[in-house]
């Protein structure tokens, strides 16, 4: 397991971002794993919409709650998807 981020992924799937189940390698974009890694090092956690919208790096992510879809760019509606 990874000590050092707290998470219940190995070490060794988290440097490769690889994900296996059941033997299956399982496919993330480097935004999709990254937001895996997030809950896996915080089990048992609910997070706010805009924590989500946080760890996806949205900047401000209080007032783009607030915004339409068709106000944000269209990486920006992906991440949002995303999160």
């Amino acid at each position: 397991m990874c000590e050092s981020r707290g998470c219940r992924l190995p070490c060794r799937s988290a440097h490769r971002r690889e994900v296996r189940v059941a033997g299956r390698a399982l496919e993330f974009t480097a935004l999709e794993f990254d937001l895996l890694l997030h809950f896996a090092s915080h089990p048992g956690r609910v997070f706010s919409r805009a924590q989500l919208l946080d760890a996806v790096h949205i900047t401000d992510p209080v007032s783009r709650l607030r915004m339409y879809p068709h106000e944000l760019s269209g990486g920006m509606r992906q991440r949002v998807m995303i999160a």
